[in-house]
C-alpha cells in the first residue's frame, strides 16, 4: 500500500499542469497580416510620374527622326483646286503639292472638262464681202477634221459656208433676206411693234462673246433624232436681239443629243470669226 501511494505521488508531482501546459505549447495567432497604406495621393503622384515620363520618351524620339531626316512639321493648311480637290503642305519647304492636271473628256491633259480635243492643224476659211449686201466678209478658222461646203453667187448675192464633221454641221448664209426682233421675254417686245419677231421664250440660250459682237445661241428642236441651235445678235444701241448676225444668219445642227466637246468646239469656232 505505501508503495502505490508513493508512485501515485511522484506521478503527481512529474506531471505538469494543464495551465503550464496551455503556456508552453501558445497557439498561432489568427489574426490577419497588416495591409500596405495606398493613399489616393500616392497614386495620384505615381501616375502623374508615369505620364511625364511616356510624354518624354515620345518627345525625344520625334525629335530625333527629324533631326535625321531633315524635315519639320507643316501647318495644316489645304489649298482647293480648280477641280474641287484639295492638297496640303508638305516637303522640307512646307509647300502646296502640286494640283491634279485636269484632262478633257477624251483624255487629254492640260484641257478642263467638256474642251474640244486639241487640234493641230487648223484651217482658215474666207468669205468676201458680197456686192450690195449688207453683211460683212469674214474669216474663221477650224480643225481640219471639219469639211468645208461653199456655195457662192455675185450675181444675185448670195453664199453659204457649211461645216460638217460626223453628224454635226455649222452654217453660215449671207443673202438678200430681212431679219426679225428675237424676244426673249414680253418686255423685249416693244408696245405697238408690228415687225417680224422670233419667239425665243422659255427657251434655253447661251451668251457667247465675239469680236464683232455678243450672241445668243438659242436650243431649237428639230426633226425625230435631231437637234439644232440659232443665233441671235445683240444690238447695242437699245439692248435688243436680231435674228441675223452681222455675218449672216447662222446654225448648229446635230443628234438629239449634242456632245459638251463638240459643242465647245463649234462655238470656238463662232468665236474665232473676224469681219473683214
Amino acid at each position: 500500500m505505501e508503495n502505490q501511494e508513493t508512485e501515485q505521488n511522484n506521478q503527481t508531482q512529474t506531471s505538469p499542469p494543464a495551465d503550464n501546459l496551455r503556456q508552453t505549447h501558445p497557439q498561432q495567432s489568427s489574426t490577419n497580416k497588416p495591409k500596405r497604406n495606398f493613399s489616393p495621393l500616392k497614386i495620384l503622384i505615381a501616375l502623374i510620374i508615369i505620364v511625364l515620363f511616356t510624354s518624354l520618351l515620345a518627345g525625344t524620339y520625334f525629335l530625333g527622326k527629324n533631326s535625321k531626316t531633315g524635315e519639320k512639321a507643316c501647318t495644316q493648311e489645304a489649298k482647293q483646286c480648280s477641280d474641287g480637290s484639295y492638297v496640303s503642305r508638305t516637303g522640307p519647304n512646307c509647300e502646296f503639292s502640286a494640283c491634279p492636271t485636269p484632262q478633257d473628256q477624251t483624255g487629254n491633259p492640260n484641257l478642263t472638262p467638256g474642251e474640244p480635243k486639241e487640234t493641230k492643224v487648223m484651217k482658215t476659211y474666207v468669205s468676201q464681202k458680197l456686192k450690195d449686201i449688207g453683211f460683212s466678209g469674214y474669216t474663221l478658222k477650224h480643225g481640219e477634221d471639219w469639211t468645208e461646203t461653199s456655195e457662192r453667187d455675185d450675181s444675185v448675192g448670195t453664199a453659204k459656208l457649211t461645216l460638217t464633221k460626223d453628224k454635226y454641221s455649222i452654217t453660215i448664209q449671207q443673202g438678200p433676206m430681212g431679219g426679225a426682233l428675237c424676244v426673249y421675254k414680253d418686255a423685249d417686245l416693244p408696245q405697238g411693234f408690228d415687225g417680224p419677231t422670233s419667239d425665243k421664250r422659255g427657251k434655253a440660250y447661251t451668251d457667247i462673246k465675239t469680236s464683232f459682237g455678243s450672241l445668243r445661241r438659242n436650243k431649237e428642236s428639230g426633226g425625230i433624232g435631231e437637234n439644232g441651235f440659232s443665233f441671235c445678235q445683240k444690238n447695242d444701241q437699245d439692248g435688243s436681239y436680231g435674228s441675223f448676225t452681222l455675218v449672216g444668219a447662222m446654225g448648229y445642227s446635230g443628234p438629239a443629243i449634242f456632245d459638251p466637246a463638240t459643242l465647245t468646239e463649234m462655238d470656238d469656232i463662232i468665236k474665232s470669226i473676224k469681219t473683214l
